[in-house]
């Protein structure tokens, strides 16, 4: 549970963490919020708190810049990893609801790359042992590219070249 009380307390604007824009700007101008208690614009719409250590890291960033006077539209997709025995798992974006699902690689060889596609946007990546591929995959879903499914499967398709074509 985020510890809001203290900006409640204040007179700043409050719901399931202290509500920041994209400059990590809370409804106190002089304030700014930043990490699991910022309560932010979704990637893919909505608003929620993204608890993870990158997203603290890159939204401090965003709120130092901010009070600098720099300008600053933080939003990202959601992105982390796990480190699990022999595994690094990594994912970002989200998973649709009725995804069509395109897996590069071989999942029986603990490694491979998933891609799940809403149409042909490319809306979330999980990598398996696939550390590289994520560079890469979490460019495409902040691109929105999009790609059919048999191209994002084929081992053939370099994913520099769908990165390219997403501009």
């Amino acid at each position: 549970m985020p510890a809001t009380s203290l900006a409640r307390d204040a007179g700043i604007e409050v719901n399931n963490g202290i509500i920041v824009d994209r400059r990590c700007q809370t409804s106190n101008l002089a304030v700014f919020a930043a990490g699991d208690v910022a309560e932010q614009d979704g990637f893919f719409g909505g608003r929620f708190r993204q608890e993870t250590y990158q997203n603290a890291a890159d939204q401090a960033q965003a709120a130092a810049l901010a009070m600098l006077g720099q300008e600053v539209s933080y939003c990202k997709p959601m992105w982390y990893w796990s480190d699990q025995f022999d595994l690094n798992i990594q994912f970002c974006g989200q998973i649709p609801v009725e995804a069509e699902v395109a897996i590069r690689g071989e999942m029986d060889s603990n490694a491979f790359v998933a891609f799940f596609l809403a149409g042909e946007a490319i809306e979330g990546v999980l990598t398996v042992n696939r550390a590289p591929d994520m560079g890469v995959g979490k460019r495409l879903v902040e691109r929105r590219a999009r790609a059919s499914a048999a191209s994002l499967a084929d081992a053939g398709m370099s994913l520099r070249d769908l990165l390219k074509q997403a501009g």
